[in-house]
Parts: structure tokens; C-alpha cells; sequence
């Protein structure tokens, strides 16, 4: 067969496919990602802030520096990533009943996510670099913001179906729901799992509610 006969039945073998495309990165840099934003959480759950530095970090995860820095800016916001992953997704809002029903719901699962160890091993930590980092002020009050959007919703829309009165304090609210157990878990050490600790304090705070908007 004459050379220009071997090209046409090349291209001709070769018509209609499509170019070998590579294969997507977005897996990759997630799993890169997720390694240093583990490597990030085990390290806070052994060291202050204070002391963790981007090296350490590249110790621990085995990703190179430039790769880190490439995702993250700072390590004010590598760490503020990675506790707010390692909090893991917000409970599910029920759709069960009235707000009372709601609420109690809803807070029961609190007290299990209270268990777990970051919030013993890292948040002391971090509340400590809130106050006196500049570099981290601010940055659990955005992350906890953000997960209290659920609740308000829940509570807004209890205010629309007339069970909690529209001058409530939605926000003042939530820290009265809340605070208790938080207290608990990081202040006292007092048991977050009383028998019926989630019912009474509801009752207590809608009752509180009625009292002082509805009288």
C-alpha cells in the first residue's frame, strides 16, 4: 500500500473518536484537602493553637507547603476549615408537630454531638485564639452562625404560624435553648444526660417566652 493510501486509512481508522480527555482532579484535590484538614484536627486535639504551625502541618499530612497555602490563606483559616468539618453536618430540623415537639427533637441530638471528643480536645483551644489571635477573631462566631441558620428558620416559622410571638428574640432564643449544655460540656462537666434534661429546659424557655411577651 502507497504511503498516502497507509494516511487515508489511518485517519480513516481514526474517524469519529473522541480525544482522550483527562481525568478530572476535583477528586484529587479533595482527598489533598481532606488529608490536611485531618492531619489539622489531630494536631489541635494534641497542641494549642497557639503552637500549631503550617510545618507541623506539612509533618503530619505529608502535602507540601505550596500545596497547602494554595487552598488556604492563612492558618487562621485552615484551622477555622477544618474544626468546622471536623463538627461534622448540622442535625436535621423535624418536621414533626409544633415547636415544642420541634425543639425537643431537634436538642435531644445535642447532647450526642456534645460527645464527641473535639469539643473537649480542640474548642478550649480555639476559644482561647478567638479572644487573643488576631489573625482567628471572629472566626467561631461566623462558623456558629452559620449553623444556627436551621433554627432560626425553624423558630421564624413558628413565629409566621402564631406559636412564638413575633417580638421574640429569636436570637436570644437559641442561646437560652443552647446554653445550658454548652456550659455543661465545657464549664461545669455537669451531666448533659439527665432524664429528661431537653423536655425541661423547652418548657422552661417557652414558658419564660409566653411570660414575657404575651402578658
Amino acid at each position: 500500500m502507497s504511503k498516502p493510501h497507509q494516511q487515508q486509512a489511518r485517519n480513516t481508522a481514526t474517524k469519529g473518536r473522541h480525544p482522550r480527555s483527562r481525568a478530572p482532579k476535583t477528586g484529587q484535590i479533595e482527598r489533598t484537602k481532606n488529608t490536611v484538614l485531618d492531619a489539622t484536627t489531630e494536631l489541635l486535639g494534641e497542641i494549642a493553637y497557639g503552637r500549631l504551625t503550617i510545618d507541623l502541618v506539612v509533618e503530619r499530612s505529608g502535602i507540601a507547603r505550596s500545596t497547602i497555602y494554595r487552598y488556604w490563606k492563612t492558618l487562621a483559616e485552615l484551622v477555622s476549615d477544618a474544626f468546622d468539618r471536623a463538627l461534622g453536618p448540622n442535625p436535621d430540623v423535624p418536621d414533626v408537630g409544633n415547636v415544642r415537639d420541634q425543639l425537643i427533637a431537634l436538642f435531644s441530638q445535642l447532647p450526642r454531638i456534645l460527645d464527641r471528643s473535639i469539643w473537649g480536645t480542640v474548642l478550649p483551644s480555639l476559644i482561647a485564639a478567638n479572644s487573643s489571635d488576631g489573625e482567628f477573631a471572629g472566626r467561631l462566631h461566623r462558623i456558629a452562625d452559620q449553623r444556627r441558620e436551621d433554627i432560626r428558620l425553624l423558630l421564624r416559622r413558628a413565629v409566621k404560624r402564631g406559636e412564638l410571638p413575633e417580638a421574640v428574640d429569636i436570637e436570644w432564643m437559641i442561646d437560652l435553648l443552647s446554653g445550658l449544655f454548652y456550659h455543661r460540656r465545657l464549664i461545669t462537666g455537669a451531666s448533659i444526660h439527665e432524664d429528661n434534661i431537653v423536655e425541661r429546659t423547652v418548657d422552661t424557655v417557652l414558658a419564660g417566652i409566653e411570660r414575657t411577651y404575651r402578658r
